[in-house]
């Protein structure tokens, strides 16, 4: 027992500074749900059914390198300014440019069929379904961090 509450002190610390930093939950909520929607992507066989398929342009390719010379300039200069709220940006930033990278979902649709709960009800169960809402249950923790961070803040300026 003592060392699963030790493992939820320093998740507590990691996460959200024990509901005193709400951007730090924000961060890590987007986080956990960006890498729960590639965990989708790569398992689920119908997953590619719920994005539209875009055609590769010079306008596509153009818009990706933008991105991605975007991403290059607020790494150097995280690099040379540092600053810890900066550097999570840029990582969430990677992440979220990984996660268009690989599933090509552009207007984000698969990623908002992800945070809907329903879509659990359509897979049978196994071993993804649980690492599934093992990472919900993770993000479902966050939010309650979340609004005890924003109701403890609340209070502060009151």
């Amino acid at each position: 027992m003592k060392q699963l509450l030790k493992i939820k002190f320093i998740f507590d610390y990691l996460t959200s500074n024990h509901s005193k930093n709400w951007q730090l939950i924000i961060f890590w909520i987007l986080m956990f749900e960006l890498l729960a929607s590639l965990f989708d992507y790569n398992f689920l066989s119908n997953s590619s059914s719920y994005i539209p398929v875009i055609n590769h342009s010079i306008s596509t390719e153009l818009i990706i390198s933008i991105f991605f010379v975007f991403f290059i300039w607020i790494s150097i200069m995280n690099l040379l300014f540092w600053n810890l709220k900066n550097f999570f940006y840029t990582i969430l930033y990677g992440f979220f440019f990984m996660y268009i990278f690989f599933t090509n979902d552009v207007n984000l649709s698969f990623l908002f069929h992800n945070i809907e709960p329903i879509h659990f009800f359509s897979n049978s169960f196994s071993l993804f379904l649980c690492i599934e809402l093992f990472i919900k249950v993770i993000i479902t923790y966050l939010f309650y961090q979340l609004f005890v961070s924003l109701k403890a803040r609340k209070s502060e300026k009151d």
